[in-house]
């Protein structure tokens, strides 16, 4: 069946998406660190981190027996100026892609530089591709290039496999990583927790409405396993087999039970219980909720206690609870994490906001709420702030700043202006994540050294000067705040995420032993009389309160934040070299400029269509740095049996895109009257220009694409007709535009529940002709009676002057069940109602997985003027009916929507088709989301 899959695929579409097209400004200058193993791409002024990025990649080559056995240099691209934490490695083209920016939450992720971070786990990914070019992933390569080989590697071998052994060299070659982070561990303990017993393909493709780990989380405990119980080369033999296609049809599950002796089954079943009795679990004995629903970073105030809350059909808002009572504030921007601040009535918090144009350029500002009203204002606009906090009187705020080049620093922010107050000098170099003001002149912080240390300083306010509260430790620390003279924070000791006191007067270190009902005690909250946190459970983070009196309160000794993390009995971890404390540095290693039109065209794939009458084939070429992107490609009609030749390119290098190229068509036959047909080719270059641009800002993503294209086409005439048909030339316009602004979606809903799109033509002829077409279509997107359930609005119009010269093409949607064409003047209204009505969350042999049930009835009406077809010289075409879609998931990686749909006609179909009732099969269009 994985055999079937890549042939399926590649008769669909080959559609590898990574990078952002056009998503850097022209001024930035590029530079380069070229080795025999990687070429680092990264923009002027990140010279020291390009030169770490590359000899710890080209130390793990040398060290790692499995780091790949055909060394294609890899071009790995730093991005420094989104505020998005992520990177990811691509074949077509084979590249890497860094953002620099590093998430303030180190129980995440660790506490690990996060540039050395990324190259552990990223250049995994690199080795994996080299390793898998292999059997019939390489016979495929060859044929179709490297996206053929992406998906021949993912239908053998599972993601889980991919970020499981990614996230697994990044803990052995770190002395941290996720896999000795008992947060890494939580979304699995809270199934434990519950005794939830979950079915494997479930496990494999989650839910949309219960809470299911991800494939990071599981694909470590099997891949720890099998390097645990099978040795350093199991996981080796495996994937090289199941790349190869040794065993055509599940490739990857009979190589683990070849190497291992072990059904699939019986395999995954040992690799969680063995994590499971790691940990010994008890019963979980919070309360149910239904779905998932989270509780983060409570604040006490006068009228209560506030907090975020988030679930699966919820956006985050921030709520007042009281006495049981609870009271929504406002819904929040759209942000990077749920953190805030509270002081006075006031909360504070960090949202995102995208460049208009740049894709890869964002930032970070402030605002602030009335907890009263709700109303919120912006404080700070371009900036780049994380983790704001408040002084007592909420007259100041501090703020963790993270410089698109340079390390983090402390800026004091005025309150009321935004204006910046104060920038505290940071020479450690230290990584700083939620501070807070212990008093007028000091600052509290979690702080992570360049060995990915972590240790809660304090900062002086007068001179910068830090001193060290907590031991230098590999345990991540983070959430800390202040109530009198003591400190309250959370810290892993051990396998366990606590919390922690640090009572100033005396350095003297507490834990604090409360019951248990989740996994974990984040973000501390601490009253007169009361201390609150969030745990995670079965249905998300939940909030606890306990008063301070039954609070106790247990010494421990330093030792035990000192003594290094844990590996949770996974004792093969300990062959790994911590590399980020060898020798990185290679003599060979140098800085040159980096040309933006070096290997410009950079064909890499081959793209077979099927959209019947018309099949072709494709040549794909992207740059690097994605700036420019070409296609080469040859289709044949079928039905009129013509050869189109075509080639097209787009530039994204300035503002505005620039794009062209040019179709030539033989052997195509047109009627003439007296019954002849004679035969033509046309030539038909066109150039345009259009800009994307993101307006998204606060609660809602809006985008507007603007643009033009001029064609030109020259028809010529062949045979008996060459001389009284002639050759035709003619040029024409199509100046278009779209629109859309939704607001946030949640994970359950199928639509947003506020959204607007509209999008727009004027086709207009130049030379020779007087045609013209101008086309409109718009949606409006409203809630409907439950929270999931949306109504849905659409309009349609199109109005044409044809003189018999230029057809142009109409793309007008019509009334569904009919028999669709293009006349003079359309106008179509339309009424959808959506609804979920099951998630099955079930499916069968890794195949096909149904996540969930959905329906719609809907009412289409379109009125129709045309004097020359219609007999009445008006029609109007009405229909109603209902859709049944079916949102699934494919070989457990693929998302799939398709679906089945009846259609009653109220008029007849003048056009084709016999009778009242229509079934249809509606085609997936999403298989590459």
């Amino acid at each position: 069946m994985q055999l079937f899959s890549i042939f399926f695929f590649l008769l669909l579409a080959i559609s590898v998406n990574g990078q952002v097209f056009s998503g850097n400004p022209s001024s930035v200058h590029w530079k380069k660190v070229d080795s025999r193993d990687t070429r680092v791409i990264f923009p002027q002024g990140n010279d020291s981190l390009a030169l770490r990025v590359a000899a710890l990649s080209n130390l793990i080559t040398r060290l790692r027996p499995d780091s790949g056995q055909k060394q294609k240099k890899i071009n790995i691209v730093l991005q420094d100026r989104t505020t998005i934490s992520n990177a990811y490695v691509g074949l077509a083209p084979f590249r890497s892609e860094f953002y620099l920016n590093a998430p303030q939450n180190s129980f995440l992720l660790g506490s690990l530089p996060w540039a050395e971070n990324l190259v552990l786990h990223e250049y995994r990914h690199v080795e994996q591709f080299r390793n898998f070019d292999v059997g019939l992933s390489h016979t495929l390569r060859v044929i179709f290039g490297e996206a053929a080989q992406a998906l021949a590697n993912n239908a053998a071998i599972p993601d889980w496999y991919f970020e499981g052994d990614a996230v697994y060299q990044e803990t052995k070659l770190s002395g941290q990583g996720r896999g000795r982070l008992s947060y890494f561990f939580n979304p699995f303990r809270g199934l434990w927790l519950s005794d939830k017993q979950y079915s494997w393909i479930k496990l494999r493709n989650g839910s949309l409405k219960d809470f299911v780990p991800g494939h990071y989380e599981l694909g470590y405990m099997l891949v720890a396993y099998g390097y645990q119980r099978f040795g350093d080369d199991f996981w080796r033999k495996v994937t090289g087999d199941a790349a190869s296609y040794k065993t055509l049809f599940y490739p990857f599950q009979h190589a683990i039970e070849r190497y291992s002796g072990q059904s699939y089954k019986e395999f995954r079943n040992a690799a969680l219980t063995f994590f499971q009795e790691q940990f010994k679990e008890k019963s979980w004995s919070g309360r149910a909720v239904k779905g998932v629903l989270n509780e983060q970073y409570p604040a006490f105030t006068p009228q209560g206690i506030v907090y975020v809350q988030s679930g699966y059909d919820q956006r985050p808002e921030l709520i007042l609870k009281k006495d049981g009572s609870r009271k929504v504030i406002r819904l929040k921007d759209i942000s990077i994490d749920n953190h805030f601040s509270y002081k006075k009535g006031k909360i504070v918090y960090s949202a995102i906001r995208p460049d208009i144009r740049w894709g890869n350029v964002s930032y970070n500002d402030l605002k602030i709420v009335d907890v009263a009203t709700g109303r919120q204002t912006v404080l700070t606009h371009h900036t780049r702030y994380f983790s704001p906090s408040f002084d007592d009187n909420a007259t100041r705020i501090v703020v963790v700043e993270q410089p698109a080049k340079g390390r983090t620093l402390l800026k004091i922010v005025d309150a009321r202006t935004g204006e910046i107050l104060q920038t505290l000098p940071n020479k450690e170099g230290y990584f700083f994540t939620y501070p807070v003001f212990a008093d007028s002149s000091l600052i509290l912080s979690s702080a992570r050294d360049t060995l990915g240390r972590m240790a809660l300083l304090s900062i002086s306010m007068i001179d910068g000067a830090t001193s060290q509260l907590t031991p230098w430790s590999k345990q991540v620390i983070g959430f800390p705040v202040i109530k009198e003279d003591t400190i309250f924070f959370t810290a892993q000791v051990n396998q366990q995420d606590e919390l922690l006191a640090l009572k100033l007067s005396g350095r003297q270190l507490l834990r604090l032993s409360m019951p248990a009902s989740g996994a974990g005690k984040y973000q501390p909250a601490v009253s007169n009389g009361f201390i609150a946190w969030s745990t995670f459970t079965p249905h998300g983070f939940k909030l606890e309160k306990i008063s301070r009196d039954s609070a106790i309160l247990l010494p421990i000794e330093d030792s035990l934040l000192a003594d290094g993390s844990t590996n949770f009995n996974v004792t093969a971890l300990q062959n790994g070299e911590n590399l980020l404390t060898a020798n990185q540095s290679l003599p060979d290693l140098s800085i040159g400029n980096y040309s933006k039109g070096y290997q410009l065209f950079n064909f890499h794939s081959i793209q077979p269509s099927a959209s019947d009458p018309e099949y072709g084939l494709f040549l794909l070429g992207e740059n690097i740095l994605n700036t420019f992107q070409s296609t080469v490609g040859v289709v044949y009609d079928r039905s009129e049996r013509s050869k189109r030749l075509s080639a097209g390119a787009a530039y994204g290098g300035l503002y505005p895109i620039i794009s062209g190229g040019v179709d030539y068509t033989f052997d195509r036959k047109s009627p003439a009257p007296g019954g002849v047909v004679y035969s033509f080719s046309e030539l038909e270059p066109f150039i345009g220009l259009n800009i994307p641009l993101n307006f998204s800002q606060g609660r809602h993503f809006t985008f507007l694409n603007v643009g033009s294209r001029f064609i030109y086409n020259q028809t010529f005439t062949q045979g008996a007709l060459k001389d009284s048909v002639g050759n035709i030339s003619y040029s024409y316009l199509n100046n278009y535009f779209s629109f859309s602004n939704q607001v946030q979606p949640t994970r359950k809903q199928i639509f947003p529940a506020f959204a607007q799109s509209v999008s727009a033509s004027f086709k207009k002829a130049l030379t020779k002709y007087h045609d013209w077409q101008f086309a409109t279509t718009g949606s409006i997107y409203l809630p409907g009676f439950s929270k999931n359930h949306s109504l849905v609005i659409n309009g349609a119009f199109l109005q044409r002057h044809a003189s018999g010269g230029i057809n142009f093409s109409g793309g007008f949607p019509f009334s569904r069940g009919f028999t669709g064409v293009t006349l003079k003047r359309m106008i179509k209204g339309g009424l959808n109602y959506h609804f979920p009505f099951a998630y099955p969350d079930w499916g069968f042999g890794g195949i096909l997985y149904f996540l969930r049930l959905r329906g719609n009835v809907f009412y289409d009406v379109t009125i129709t003027d045309d004097e020359k077809v219609l007999r009445a010289g008006k029609a109007d075409f009405l229909s109603t009916g209902a859709e049944m879609f079916f949102d699934t998931k494919w070989w457990n990686q693929v998302d799939v929507s398709f679906g089945v749909r009846y259609a009653r006609l109220l008029t007849s179909d003048l056009f084709g088709g016999a009778g009242r009732n229509r079934l249809e099969i509606v085609l997936p269009v999403n298989i590459f989301r």
